[in-house]
């Protein structure tokens, strides 16, 4: 495991410390901690980790909604009200929403890089090649990245662009639980591209471009394309004779 801060194993070693305690001995789990705890240094403000109870109960009336219909009102839009500026806050809800998504080993590797201003947006799009006849139209866009420096097995060599996946779905939802359109920007580009655009938004060696994702706030009333979607049974095997 790599570890680029000592915070969140803190959380979690200060947790196992104090439910073991009674159990066994965590001397070593111990010892370990209070070296990560020396090198964070006084007020290091050690966040909340470890586990929680829950309820089902509790679970249930939080989640409650007609999810298959949030999902069929999703839409890959292209067409936007390019005169309405995207609230800062509505980003965050939704970048915050992202955040809940799974990940290897709960090493939340995904990061955002966000532009909402017309020029910053004309630049970062002018390295895509998927966008015309609507990128300037766009409130905003988001280049989503993985830091693969939270891996370090070749085992683990695909597990930046599942979680970057799973990240990104969770982002776009999120921009549609917020009332604005949005639309994945594939990111199947040549090196010199990924050269270009690294430069450009400054990312860094260590992570990699899982995809671009533009928003904005969608027009009264526009077209969206239809494909329909497949039957449930090409789709669903269920209890496929085992081997």
């Amino acid at each position: 495991m790599t570890l680029n801060t000592p915070m969140p194993l803190t959380d979690v070693l200060s947790a196992y410390v104090a439910f073991n305690a009674e159990q066994g001995d965590v001397s070593e789990a111990q010892a370990l901690l209070d070296d990560l705890l020396a090198v964070a240094g006084p007020g290091h403000n050690i966040r909340p980790g470890g586990s929680e109870a829950v309820s089902t109960a509790e679970i249930v009336r939080q989640a409650r909604m007609d999810f298959v219909s949030f999902m069929e009102a999703r839409h890959s839009v292209r067409q936007y009200d390019s005169n309405r500026t995207v609230a800062f806050e509505k980003i965050e809800r939704a970048i915050r929403a992202a955040q809940q998504s799974p990940s290897s080993c709960n090493r939340q590797t995904c990061r955002v890089y966000a532009f909402t201003e017309k020029p910053s947006i004309a630049r970062v799009l002018a390295h895509h090649d998927g966008n015309r006849g609507f990128g300037e139209l766009l409130g905003g866009v988001f280049v989503v990245t993985v830091d693969l420096s939270h891996w370090n097995t070749v085992g683990e060599r695909n597990q930046g662009w599942v979680d970057g996946g799973m990240f990104a779905m969770t982002l776009a939802l999120g921009l549609h639980a917020e009332g604005l359109g949005a639309c994945m920007l594939n990111w199947s580009a040549a090196r010199e591209q990924d050269i270009k655009m690294r430069t450009c938004v400054g990312i860094p060696d260590n992570e990699i471009i899982i995809t671009l994702i533009g928003f904005g706030h969608m027009r009264d009333e526009f077209r969206v394309p239809v494909s329909a979607r497949k039957p449930i049974d090409m789709v669903l095997t269920h209890e496929p004779s085992l081997r």
